[in-house]
């Protein structure tokens, strides 16, 4: 009986290991598909928990404001880390290639729902006077 438990014990902490083993490579591997500035700002809201709850509050506001995928796709922290991967490239690639195919409108656009996204009205920011929504 007594072998029996540490085999049982054994197994346990064999299928846990694996468990661990999996999931954290299957984090990392979701984080290297991301551009090297969507892993620093990755980093920075690990690293600050508050500045994470705060894009997710304001990404939900945003969300509530506009529900439709179509018009607002970065509705969560994972869509917002793929959006900044495609901001980050999209807009200098499209001019660098053909530069009067992007008018100054669609930069703009572009501009304006970036601070949509991360420039709603929090609680926790209130009386702080970072928040200034024009």
């Amino acid at each position: 009986m007594h072998q029996f438990k540490i085999h049982t014990i054994r197994l346990y902490l064999a299928l846990a290991l694996a468990a661990t083993l999996l999931l954290g490579n299957s984090a990392l591997a979701v984080q290297d598909k991301h551009k090297p500035i969507t892993k620093e700002l990755i980093l920075l809201v690990e690293q600050n928990p508050a500045v994470g709850r705060m894009l997710e509050k304001s990404l939900a506001a945003a969300k509530e404001i506009n529900p439709d995928k179509q018009t607002n796709p970065a509705q969560n922290l994972s869509d917002y880390y793929d959006y900044v991967d495609q901001a980050a490239e999209l807009i200098p690639q499209t001019i660098r290639e053909n530069p009067r195919s992007m008018i100054r409108d669609q930069i703009l656009q572009s501009i304006c729902y970036f601070y949509f996204l991360v420039d709603q009205p929090l609680d926790e920011l209130e009386g702080k006077e970072l928040y200034r929504n024009t």
